[in-house]
């Protein structure tokens, strides 16, 4: 079951790929799948919701005017003042209801006769839940005591703690999630976490036993054990995914550090395949060592990054982001050991990627913040041939230990 919240969406539809191939079904939220997976999918649409007509108005608005906005701060026609007000008042306006969370309750989801239809033709032995937000919260347990199925809960970030932590106290919504969060745990037969870290705090954390599941993939290995020959006239890293989370603040930050290497000798590029560009991060268009590409359809992704020489990892220094990232590895952790490019890991130390690349030695890390100490791991990439080997051969062995799709046989 897929939150729209869940940036892990598209990697998970693989993550039971290999252990379940004929016997998943999906249950998601948000846009349209852009791909069509090789099993059974069910939408949330308005009969899946109270109210669920008003729902689907208010939400397609306030869609439109986002996407409006976004064409006003990046395309090239600027608007006049009064109209850009204008824009801006539905906005923000449609931005705070949904971080106070109310509308999560006026429009609860429901087991619409489509929804049990679905569920009824699938017969699922297990639901696996993830939460992200009060719905699919609620939605697991509505159908564990409906249909008698099973859950599983698998934690991927450290979401209930911060979830609607900004609405107004008076509102209750934080003791609405955590006694969602709890009540799903405790109707879970199974629960797991995407890191040992997680696994040990959760435990203390809510008094109930957490396993540790890491996240797999069914596609072919592109790493040889083997660093690629890097030529300091065609150096390419990549990376790919969501700008969220202000991950695109490390990519500027590496774009700065390949100006100044080819300043020195070392001509390298940046590419950058994404989803969307953030408004605050306009910047990367401009900069020279930057070339932006379309969102990479899911079977691309791979074949794609191991045509670099390194692929990079960022995380956000921003203090807020990383109580969030704190106890999560990246879903693109085990993609980057699987493309036989160097891993560059970028982020503050204590967060669970960063520590991840330090403790077993898949990627290249730098926890300082700044060009400068990107500058000095590229150089070491590019210069110490043996080191770059450690790396890829070390990243082999982890993703095989760690990441294999037999791990999820457990399930």
């Amino acid at each position: 079951m897929i939150s729209e919240r869940d940036g892990a969406s598209l990697s998970i539809r693989n993550w039971f790929h290999d252990a379940f191939p004929s016997n998943i079904a999906q249950i998601y939220s948000g846009g349209a799948v852009t791909e069509t997976p090789a099993f059974p999918t069910h939408r949330l649409g308005a009969a899946d919701r109270r109210f669920g007509r008003v729902f689907s108005l208010l939400k397609g608005q306030a869609q439109k005017a986002e996407e409006l906005h976004e064409s006003v701060c990046v395309g090239e026609a600027q608007k006049t003042k009064l109209n850009g007000l204008i824009m801006e008042i539905p906005r923000r306006l449609g931005k705070l209801i949904l971080s106070m969370g109310i509308w999560e309750i006026v429009f609860k989801p429901r087991i619409s006769p489509e929804l049990d239809k679905f569920i009824q033709d699938f017969a699922p032995d297990v639901v696996v839940a993830q939460g992200f937000d009060l719905g699919f919260t609620w939605l697991p347990v509505q159908i564990h005591e409906q249909f008698g199925v099973p859950i599983t809960t698998i934690i991927v970030d450290d979401w209930e703690p911060y979830l609607y932590r900004d609405a107004p106290r008076f509102l209750g919504m934080r003791g609405v999630v955590r006694r969602a969060f709890v009540r799903l745990l405790r109707k879970s037969d199974r629960r797991y976490c995407i890191s040992a870290q997680m696994a040990r705090e959760y435990g203390e954390r809510y008094g109930l036993p957490f396993e540790v599941l890491m996240q797999t993939d069914h596609r072919r290995l592109l790493n040889s054990g083997r660093a690629k020959t890097f030529d300091p006239c065609r150096f390419v890293v990549a990376y790919s995914g969501s700008l969220g989370l202000k991950r695109w603040e490390g990519l500027r930050d590496l774009a700065d550090a390949l100006a100044t290497l080819s300043k020195q000798g070392v001509s390298g590029e940046l590419r950058v395949y994404a989803p969307s560009l953030p408004a605050e991060a306009v910047s990367l268009q401009r900069h020279h060592m930057v070339k932006l590409f379309p969102h990479l359809p899911d079977a691309q992704v791979l074949p794609v990054l191991s045509e670099a020489d390194v692929v990079f990892l960022p995380e956000s220094f921003d203090n807020a982001i990383c109580k969030y990232i704190r106890l999560s590895v990246s879903t693109k952790a085990h993609l980057y050991m699987m493309t036989g490019a160097v891993p560059l890991v970028y982020g503050p130390a204590g967060i669970g990627t960063v520590e991840y690349a330090r403790y077993e030695k898949w990627g290249m890390v730098v926890s300082e913040q700044g060009a400068e100490g990107l500058i000095g791991a590229l150089r070491s990439i590019v210069d110490d041939r043996a080191m770059a080997d450690r790396i890829v051969g070390t990243a082999l062995k982890v993703f095989e230990a760690n990441h294999a799709p037999a791990s999820c046989a457990k399930i």
